[in-house]
């Protein structure tokens, strides 16, 4: 039966032909679909596959905004920029300036050693004088500057003496009204030197004093001593910011003297009792040292207005290097403090 076993056959494969259907498996991809065929064994079968669309990754390097820097947003430094230092709002190197200040100054002056004759004592006080005067200056960089000058400079002094004396009973003579009358010479030592004083002084007619008797002399000096002095030193800047320069100072001074100014008030006693004092006068001036040096030093601002104008403030602490005075076995010194106001032309 070949016909029979031919159909037979032919049913038979057509029921072994393979389901592709059942066999195709669908994946998902984003923006793609994949068909993927299983191979079907004795059977060449066409497997065809869907297009995938190129997908193109751009690899470049980024690019940098360098706008950001040429408009100064980046707020630190390039290391190029690291040492460059920031340029100075005025070059005053090498340049003079001329001027002219006022110094209000506070002086006290103090004693060392003991004196042959009678008891002298100062007090620890500061005495007010106004000074002024010219300045020159140089400099030397943005930093150094020389500092030169002529000023008067006044030193005040208060002291207060004790001095005993004997009675001279040869200058003595009667008043119309009961009284006595006597002039006694009275040496007056001051920080400034002695100074020679006549005193006249009255009793009662009904007491006498034996000649030679000790009598006790109570002297206050108010002196003031003005001075022709040139100083010179050295001005350093410390700080700068904006058109303010923080700076110290130091130098020296030569002091000499020009004209001297004393008062007194004396008080003349007998065995502790006041005597009624009518006459004081000074018969001679004092014979102070008429050179001196003394040193100062200090700080202050200096503010420059323009390429040619600065004004100046500072304040100061100043003392004597050398004797200001030197009388017996005493030495007098003199120190104080001042604060220096000023303005400079530069040129």
């Amino acid at each position: 039966h070949k016909p029979d076993q031919k159909s037979e056959t032919t049913t038979q494969s057509n029921n072994t032909t393979p389901d592709h259907s059942k066999h195709i498996q669908k994946i998902k991809e984003p923006a793609q679909t994949i068909l993927i065929a299983e191979s079907v064994p004795q059977k060449k079968e066409l497997i065809q596959f869907a297009s995938i669309p190129s997908i193109s990754i751009d690899f470049s390097a980024p690019q940098i905004e360098t706008s950001l820097i040429n408009k100064d947003i980046l707020s630190y430094p390039l290391p190029a920029d690291l040492e460059k230092k920031k340029p100075e709002p005025f070059n005053n190197k090498a340049k003079f300036g001329i001027g002219v200040f006022f110094k209000p100054t506070f002086t006290s002056t103090y004693l060392s050693g003991e004196l042959n004759n009678g008891i002298m004592e100062t007090g620890n006080m500061y005495l007010y004088v106004s000074n002024w005067g010219f300045e020159a200056k140089y400099f030397l960089s943005n930093k150094f500057s020389i500092v030169a000058g002529v000023e008067k400079s006044e030193i005040k002094s208060w002291s207060k003496s004790i001095v005993d004396f004997g009675y001279d009973t040869s200058t003595e003579h009667l008043m119309g009204n009961g009284e006595k009358e006597n002039t006694s010479p009275v040496p007056m030592p001051t920080p400034f030197g002695e100074i020679n004083t006549e005193i006249t002084y009255r009793f009662s007619a009904n007491e006498n004093i034996p000649d030679g008797e000790m009598m006790n002399s109570v002297l206050e000096t108010h002196q003031e001593v003005r001075y022709l002095s040139i100083p010179i030193g050295l001005e350093y800047n410390m700080i700068q910011f904006s058109n303010f320069n923080w700076f110290s100072e130091g130098g020296i001074a030569y002091n000499r003297a020009l004209k001297d100014g004393t008062s007194f008030t004396s008080r003349i006693l007998h065995n502790g009792h006041d005597m009624d004092v009518v006459g004081e006068t000074m018969t001679s001036h004092p014979s102070y040292t008429l050179n001196y040096l003394n040193f100062y030093i200090g700080t202050g601002l200096n503010y420059q207005f323009s390429k040619t104008l600065q004004v100046n403030g500072s304040a100061r602490y100043f003392g004597s290097i050398t004797k200001v005075n030197l009388q017996d076995n005493l030495s007098t010194y003199v120190h104080g403090f001042n604060f220096k106001i000023g303005i400079v032309y530069i040129f």
